[in-house]
């Protein structure tokens, strides 16, 4: 370090500037009365900084570049370099599957790395089926942006019930810490605003919306980087007749909300549509307001980049499997006799007559609402159990007697919120059961008493019937299920096991105490705590043969091990149909899953619900749409409006044999529009019904063979710690470390920055090696060890030691190091680069390392990997022969040539892809949306010439909004322009190392000069080329369907083999005679980590007319106890044992 001197504020000199406790590298520098810098952070950020002439002397030059010493300590050097490539390495190449406790399927990585990531401000909704794993999707994404260093802030929205699970995936399968916000949590600190912190959070949809906590989540200034919002079918609006929102819900304007603050948008739901266009439309409303419009149209048209929707029949394994297995329908149809059949009838009658009276009572809007959603409550009632009607019936009595004896003077008025039923179906389940309860009792409001003795003279008989019918017992529903229990078995063997959804919480109660007696029942209802959710679903798991569920359990509850359903009630919302199956049939459910829908048919809703079901079971039937049809029951019936229809007829408006012909009146037949619906969807199943695995599958592969091997993450780690003054050890398996010191630097930072997820003390097991980390909890106990957790880039203890090993390493990548390369037999250069490419919004789009070796005045590319190479004493002299070395400018000419021009025009093509989609929508959607204010405009054109009033405020209203759009329109075309530009950004050399031969030895055995005198027939190029070719020939011949060369990437191997069934990763090895082959550290571990497939090609002979081909599959096993290693850099064979490996492969056949 030295004092101040003008001759050296140069560029790339590090400074640390007046006033700044961090030092900067200067980038350029402009002398002047204000001396104008720029400089580049350690963590990559630019500044522009001005200080006047008399400031400049309280610069500290910290280093200068330009001539560099080579005097730092080699080792500390090489953790910089390797704590910059493992980030940046990780950044790319589909990182964080490799740090993902999860095995990744073809739909999952489709939607994260063709979809999510290929978008640089995500608008999207995925609406794949239940099942699917739209929670492993959004987590790899959120992992792979924290890779990336784009997700300090996240914000997941979900249903209060789900909170929980978010928290334990994201925790345990990607090491994500989140945090939920609560109502406690709000009232813990009134005076800070959660919404200002970094971090994963996670908060009820239902507390977002409160009036209080969406003011505060407003008040936030910072924006969301990422906003997920879960089930998002939840967030509702409602339309008018011209397509305007005439209506919003308390969480759909909660959504609006989260929609501005977020730089990306994700929606998550697999019934997008909910049976009416405008829940489709009002959630792509929220991923772009402009492109969607204000007006919901007849038939919403989507754009691939906002959407992607992928069905269970669809979804296959990375080697074309199909994930799920085949679902079956069964409509059970019973028919209701003797005292049921009577009570049903008298009771029906009585709510026909009600919902009579109200529709002639229109003019009281609200009165009228909550009567009639009582009537049909009580409706729904009925038709779902004997029980549940009685009680119905007892509490109504019980209300209209208490109203007698005390009249309620005031009463809530429940019309606007009952209004609309299709919010009621979004609500909390224990929410929706209260506000049915408020509208039953509310029946007997605005009446006088005579009135209400009327009805009770009504319904006391009904009452009686119905504790008679109770009394009886054997209700023939429950004989029904009974049957089901008998003909599978349940209870006789514990693999079967059974789901029982029903409506109402009454029903539940009743089949618990009818199936308690002779099963094990565990239940799920919307009055239970999520921890007694939880509780529910494991005793289902581990013990109970029979799960009682209300519609609580039909979202974000994973019961693929029961293969057996029952809808003891059928929803009248056709897409809960949907959510119950996806209970069931999910990735991982190993039996063909059978669905029971009881119907009562000679019931009116009933008619109505098999005619739907067996319409359904007939369209399964079709070739083209098949199983499929479960995935779009709800878009097949939308336009039936099938809750309307089946109150019509609960009404008595229309007969139950007049609403089931609107579907085909017989059994055979379909209504038209179902047809042609039916016929849309099969064509959609036919274009889109098929993913590529095999391109997934090759992409996974490829992602697989760039990244850095768990061994290699673990030496770095070793090395890290050590130098932090930690300590850590391998444990006896030598696949994971106990840490038994954190490095008390890392501890006292964390505590200083108060994250979110503390570093601990010690860790008992960690390991980099992913199958080592999922492997079951049963074969940990069995050895005595603690689980195994997986550590690398994105858990906090890596990270942490990353950030200050970069942090701390800076001075000594400025000033360099001296290594020895046993390859080498004359010094040489080591230049490490960093190239960048950015894009129109000044974002890096791409960063990857290069490493280039200079000798003899020509640039070649090399790995890089210094723990190939053995560190030289620092300062040392390095030796005769190595010549000057070229300016950087021709160092970075070089690079951008031969290295990172490749790497842009990869990224400028994705991008265009990317902008031509955008580009296009845009175009369409404001053609359609400006033609429409143009009609308008020649209409009150027409006004103004007949001298109507108000016609010249409409117009100049008219125009006006024209005129935003036309605004909106030319800032969202040039958003995408530069979305488009791609841009080379800077390529900076971030260090330069010395090469030097291999070192004399002081030793009585040098074992540098033994391993020289080895490798008799020593390699060339010339020599390593012919092996290579014949290596590659070999393949052709013997079946290889892909062979690539992968020299150049120097990945551990060169080349990959893709045959029918398998892949080789082959390291090639040649020789002008015979002599010893070596292996370096890189290869080594590659072989370790690849295994059976990786395979040593070794070409003796080279030099001669008769070269031999020797081919030894996984060597670190077959030539164990043969390598010798020369100081932990190289691994030397003789030819010897190579040919007895090589033999015993298994001749020509390999």
């Amino acid at each position: 370090m030295s004092l101040f001197d003008p001759q050296r504020l140069i560029a790339g000199a590090r400074l640390r500037l007046p006033g700044h406790t961090e030092p900067v590298t200067v980038i350029q520098v402009q002398p002047g009365a204000y001396w104008e810098f720029l400089v580049k952070g350690d963590a990559g950020d630019y500044q522009s900084v001005s200080l006047p002439e008399d400031e400049l002397p309280g610069i500290e030059v910290v280093d200068v570049g330009g001539e560099r010493r080579y005097d730092s300590d080699a080792r500390v050097f090489r953790l910089g370099v390797e704590a910059r490539r493992i980030r940046t390495r990780f950044q790319n190449d589909m990182g964080a599957l490799s740090v993902s406790s999860i095995e990744p399927l073809p739909h999952q990585l489709e939607a994260v790395y063709g979809r999510f990531l290929e978008e640089p401000r995500l608008r999207f909704l995925l609406a794949d089926d239940p099942g699917a794993g739209k929670t492993i999707m959004t987590g790899l994404y959120i992992k792979e942006l924290q890779l990336r260093s784009a997700a300090d802030r996240v914000l997941i929205v979900a249903p209060a019930n789900l909170g929980f699970q978010w928290q334990r995936e994201l925790d345990e399968r990607f090491r994500i810490a989140a945090r939920r916000i609560t109502r406690d949590t709000l009232d813990a600190d009134p005076m800070a605003n959660p919404w200002e912190s970094d971090g994963v959070f996670i908060v009820s949809r239902d507390l977002l919306k409160t009036e209080t906590v969406l003011a505060s989540f407003a008040a936030a200034q910072r924006p969301w980087d990422l906003a997920v919002l879960d089930e998002a079918h939840g967030y509702t609006l409602k339309v008018n007749k011209r397509g305007a929102i005439d209506n919003r819900t308390g969480r759909y304007k909660a959504a609006e909300r989260v929609a501005r603050h977020a730089e990306r948008l994700l929606l998550l739901t697999a019934t997008p549509h909910s049976g009416r266009e405008e829940s489709l439309w009002g959630l792509m409303r929220l991923l772009d307001r402009d492109a969607y419009g204000d007006r919901c149209p007849d038939r919403v048209e989507i754009m691939p980049h906002h959407y992607s929707r992928t069905t269970k029949e669809q979804m296959v394994d990375l080697r074309g499997r199909p994930l799920f297995r085949p679902r079956v329908a069964h409509t059970v149809a019973y028919t209701l006799d003797g005292a049921e059949l009577d009570l049903y009838n008298r009771v029906s009658q009585f709510i026909t007559q009600g919902l009579a009276e109200i529709r002639r009572e229109r003019t009281d809007g609200g009165r009228a609402s909550v009567s009639g959603f009582a009537l049909t409550t009580m409706q729904r009632r009925l038709a779902s159990s004997v029980r549940a009607i009685c009680r119905t019936l007892q509490r109504r009595v019980e209300r209209l007697e208490r109203e007698l004896e005390q009249p309620t003077a005031t009463a809530t008025d429940l019309g606007s919120t009952l209004l609309d039923k299709n919010t009621n179906g979004d609500r909390p389940e224990d929410e929706r059961w209260a506000l049915e309860e408020q509208a039953l009792d509310q029946l007997s409001l605005f009446r006088d008493p005579e009135e209400i003795g009327a009805e009770l003279g009504l319904l006391r008989p009904l009452l009686a019937q119905a504790e008679e019918t109770a009394l009886l017992g054997g209700e023939i529903k429950l004989q029904e299920l009974w049957k089901i229990l008998d003909q599978y078995g349940v209870g006789d063997d514990a693999s079967k096991k059974l789901l029982v959804f029903t409506e109402h919480k009454d029903t539940l109660d009743f089949l618990v105490r009818g199936l308690s007696p002779h099963f094990d029942v565990a239940v799920i209802h919307g009055g239970l705590r999520p921890a007694e959710r939880v509780q529910a679903e494991r005793d289902f798991r581990e013990h109970a043969q029979i799960m009682i569920a209300t519609e609580a359990a039909g979202e974000g509850i994973n019961l693929q091990f029961c293969h057996l359903m029952v809808n003891y009630d059928i929803p009248w919302n056709p897409n809960r149909l949907e959510q119950r199956m996806g209970r069931v049939h999910r990735i991982g459910q190993t039996e063909n899953v059978h669905i029971f829908n009881l119907v009562a048919a000679n019931t009116k809703e009933g008619h109505v619900l098999a005619t739907v079901l067996g319409k359904i079971e007939t369209m399964r039937q079709n070739e083209a749409l098949g199983d499929q049809v479960f995935d779009v029951i709800g878009e097949i019936l939308s336009g039936y409006r099938l809750p309307e229809l089946l109150e019509a007829v609960v009404s008595g408006e229309r007969t139950s044999e007049d609403a089931a012909a609107q579907f085909g009146a017989d059994d055979g037949e379909f209504d038209d529009q179902l047809i042609a619906r039916m016929r849309e969807l099969s064509e959609k199943a036919l274009v889109t019904g098929h993913i590529d695995w095999r391109i997934q599958r090759q992409e996974t592969t490829r992602a697989e063979e760039r990244r850095l091997p768990p061994e290699h993450l673990k030496r770095f780690f070793l090395d890290a710690v050590d130098h932090l003054h930690g300590q850590a050890r391998e444990r006896l398996d030598h696949a994971s470390i106990r840490v038994t010191r954190t490095p008390d630097i890392l501890i006292a930072r964390d505590r200083d920055l108060g994250t979110l997820r503390q570093l601990q003390p010690t860790y008992e097991r960690v390991t980099f090696d992913k199958s080592v980390a999922v492997q079951r909890l049963a074969q940990d106990a069995e050895s005595g060890a603690p689980r195994a957790e997986l550590c690398g880039p994105g858990h906090p203890l890596f990270e942490a030691i990353l950030d200050l090993v970069i942090e701390q390493t800076t001075s000594s990548l400025q000033r360099g190091a001296v290594f020895h390369d046993p390859g080498l037999s004359a010094p040489a250069l080591l230049h490490i680069l960093e190239g960048e490419v950015t894009d129109g919004h000044r974002s890096t789009v791409h960063r990857s390392m290069a490493s280039v070796i200079e000798a003899a005045g020509e640039f070649l590319p090399t790995s890089g990997a210094l723990y190939d190479l053995l560190p030289g004493r620092p300062a040392q002299p390095t030796g005769e022969g190595l010549a000057p070395a070229r300016p950087e400018s021709q160092l970075i000419t070089w690079a951008r040539a031969n290295v990172y021009e490749a790497r842009l025009r990869e990224v400028r093509e994705r991008r265009a892809r990317t902008a031509d989609i955008q580009e296009e929508f845009l175009t369409t959607s404001f053609r359609t949306l400006l033609a429409r204010y143009d009609a308008e405009l020649i209409d009150l054109d027409e006004e103004l010439e007949e001298g109507r009033a108000g016609a010249e405020g409409r117009h100049r209203k008219t125009e006006l909004i024209r005129r935003t759009v036309l605004e909106r329109r030319d800032r969202r075309i040039a958003d995408t322009a530069r979305t488009r530009q791609v841009d080379r950004g800077p390529v900076t050399v971030l260090a330069q190392a010395v090469l030097l031969p291999p070192p004399a030895s002081s030793s009585p055995v040098d074992v540098w000069a033994e391993h020289a005198a080895n490798r008799r027939g020593l390699s060339d190029p010339e020599i390593e080329r012919i092996a290579v070719q014949i290596s590659m020939d070999h393949e052709y011949a013997h079946g290889s369907e892909d062979l690539r060369s992968v020299e150049a990437d120097n990945l551990g191997f060169d080349l990959v083999s893709q045959r029918a069934e398998t892949t080789r990763y082959i390291e090639v090895k040649g020789r002008a005679g015979v002599g010893s082959v070596e292996l370096t550290w890189s290869e080594y571990i590659a072989a370790g980590k690849f295994g059976p497939a990786y395979w040593l090609y070794v070409v003796l002979d080279c030099a001669t007319d008769h070269p031999r081909l020797y081919r030894i599959q996984d060597p670190a096993v077959a030539l164990a106890g043969k390598f010798r290693p020369t100081h932990e850099v190289r691994y030397s064979v003789a030819p010897g044992p190579v040919i007895e490996a090589a033999q015993a492969v298994g001749g020509d056949t390999q």
